[in-house]
């Protein structure tokens, strides 16, 4: 009968488990609330680039990728013409230059050795015994020798260098170099020919002085005549060199004068058009520059208004969980409560169940004992003694059985109805 109303009792509980409820709610509300803050950190995120965007201020001018440059020069018909053009004339222009350097380039290599060779023989052959006047001419063309191979030597590496530079030039006529170098080489046999003319005039003047003056001593006549024949040398080389060398400058070569007209007109207009076209391709780049510009503020823009909405989403679920986690804990309370107390109930009467046996087991001892005393077959007067059991041990036991059995249903009944009750 009491494991009856046990069964009874806990089948009455409620059949859904608030406990594991709440846990589903509290988990629901701790991904809501990361998923809130990962929203907020997003549209913190835009909105600090939207500014820095906005702030940056726009460049002047655009960088033009070479690629993009090279195509549509490509395409610039009347710009490929000039450039070919361009090419042509330069070509001339190279070749009338070398040609012009393999010419004199003999001239110079004597006249070098002449110079050093007059310097040398005025430095090695002074006789002590020469007169102060006939001395001191021939140092002083020693000394104007050695201004002269000063001259020669700067002029002589210009020209050389310039010279294998010019012949290791790729033809390229948007970069049209040769002209450069032509300019170069004008102005260094230009300068070299109006600084050596003050040595080499002063030379000229002291050897005739030398070789005029009638008081010599017959011993120097060897030395005045060395002295002649190698400034004749030097002065014939010189000329030499720059009668081949004149033909760098286009005043005294028609065919490097109309190459290098042709050649500085196309170079003049096709840097026009280079630079026109570098400017549109500019101005497009920049145009490209701001209009990327426009459309990402734009887009950063739209993307802040759907993460400000996605955000108040995500703010309205996280209310909803947390109202739903409010709303039952009343009832997780209770349900604790109800479970305790089911428990502990349960305890009691597992108890309960285990003394019965024992309690009815002595109950029908004492049953069987007072039956026979009532219908004795025979009797024995022994010891008397009082015995601590009532004679209605049997009733009142039962009776504080079935009363305590009834306690218990209308406790778990009571606590049972105070549950709410499930949709």
């Amino acid at each position: 009968m009491l494991t009856d109303h046990l069964h009874r009792v806990t089948a009455s509980l409620p059949r859904d488990d608030d406990e594991a409820t709440d846990v589903e709610l509290r988990a629901q509300v701790s991904a809501r609330r990361a998923a809130y803050a990962q929203n907020r950190r997003r549209v913190q995120e835009a909105e600090a680039e939207l500014a820095a965007l906005g702030a940056a201020p726009l460049p002047e001018r655009a960088a033009v990728e070479g690629e993009a440059r090279e195509r549509v020069i490509r395409a610039d018909v009347e710009t490929q013409q000039d450039l070919k053009a361009l090419r042509v004339q330069l070509a001339e222009v190279r070749h009338q230059l070398l040609q012009a350097g393999q010419t004199a380039a003999p001239a110079l290599a004597e006249l070098s050795a002449s110079a050093e060779q007059l310097e040398a023989l005025c430095a090695g052959t002074r006789p002590p015994s020469a007169a102060g006047q006939f001395r001191g001419a021939v140092e002083q063309i020693g000394a104007r020798a050695a201004d002269y191979r000063a001259l020669l030597a700067e002029c002589s590496r210009t020209w050389t260098a310039e010279l294998a530079r010019l012949a290791s030039l790729a033809d390229d006529p948007r970069r049209a170099e040769v002209l450069d170098l032509q300019t170069t080489l004008g102005e260094a046999l230009n300068g070299f020919s109006f600084q050596s003319a003050v040595p080499l005039t002063a030379m000229r003047e002291h050897i005739r002085a030398v070789a005029e003056a009638s008081a010599a001593p017959a011993e120097q006549h060897e030395l005045i005549s060395g002295l002649l024949r190698t400034f004749h040398t030097m002065q014939s080389a010189h000329q030499r060199f720059e009668f081949a060398a004149a033909d760098v400058k286009p005043g005294n070569n028609f065919r490097l004068d109309a190459a290098l007209k042709s050649a500085r007109g196309l170079r003049h207009r096709s840097q026009q058009r280079l630079a026109q076209i570098e400017e549109r391709l500019a101005r497009q780049a920049l145009e490209t520059i701001r209009g990327e510009r426009e459309r990402r503020l734009a887009g950063l823009k739209n993307e802040i208004n759907e993460l400000r909405r996605t955000l108040d989403a995500s703010m309205e679920t996280l209310l909803d969980a947390e109202e739903q986690t409010d709303a039952h804990a009343p009832a997780l309370q209770t349900y604790l409560q109800a479970k305790a107390a089911a428990a502990f109930y349960e305890a009691r009467l597992g108890n309960i169940s285990q003394e019965l046996p024992q309690i009815e087991t002595h109950l029908n001892d004492l049953t069987a004992k007072r039956l026979g005393l009532l219908n004795p077959d025979h009797l024995e007067v022994g010891p008397c003694h009082t015995d601590r059991w009532p004679v209605n041990l049997r009733t009142r036991l039962l009776q504080g059985a079935l009363a305590g059995t009834l306690v218990l249903v209308l406790l778990v009944g009571l606590q049972t109805s105070l549950l709410p009750r499930r949709p």
